[in-house]
């Protein structure tokens, strides 16, 4: 069971992957024997819903700061936001995503971060930095409570902007 609600999320992902460059509002709905699939896209959002009779899954995607980010995950400041997901899943889990980018330097990003954390009560936990020609990376994991997180920071060679992927995950 756990693999076919893998597949129909998957599936959804992709009809909302494929539906958000349509720049349109739309709602559709897919109902089979086991439950249904709504896709919903309204401009550069999107979300997809499903329902089965062991539960729900939802979800969220756009280019802004979801609904539900918790106040005490900072945000790098000069960062734009690039992408954003938030997936609802059984009882109270919740997997929130954000993708930025910035000018400024991976090292920039990384001490922000190691200062910031600390201050609104995360721990973290393991971190790990690499530097291999042009490319820089930093990892790190965090836990606060039921909540653990990955923050990823990177300078791809080919790219001129430093790229930053928070996780949350809660339970």
């Amino acid at each position: 069971m756990a693999k076919r609600l893998l597949l129909i999320l998957m599936a959804g992902f992709v009809v909302l992957s494929l539906a958000l460059p349509a720049g349109c509002t739309k709602r559709t709905v897919f109902k089979g024997g086991e439950g249904s699939v709504t896709v919903e896209q309204k401009g550069k959002k999107g979300k997809v819903k499903i329902k089965t009779g062991k539960g729900e899954a939802e979800i969220e995607t756009g280019a802004e700061l979801p609904k539900n980010w918790p106040q005490d995950m900072p945000v790098y400041k000069s960062a734009k936001i690039t992408g954003s997901t938030s997936i609802k899943g059984e009882g109270n889990a919740v997997t929130l995503s954000l993708v930025l980018e910035t000018s400024d330097s991976v090292v920039q990003v990384q001490k922000f971060y190691q200062t910031t954390l600390p201050n609104e009560g995360w721990d973290i936990t393991q971190t790990s930095t690499t530097a291999t020609g042009e490319e820089e990376a930093a990892i790190f994991t965090v836990a606060k409570g039921k909540r653990t997180g990955i923050i990823t920071i990177g300078k791809p060679a080919d790219k001129e902007k430093t790229e930053l992927v928070i996780q949350i995950f809660s339970q």
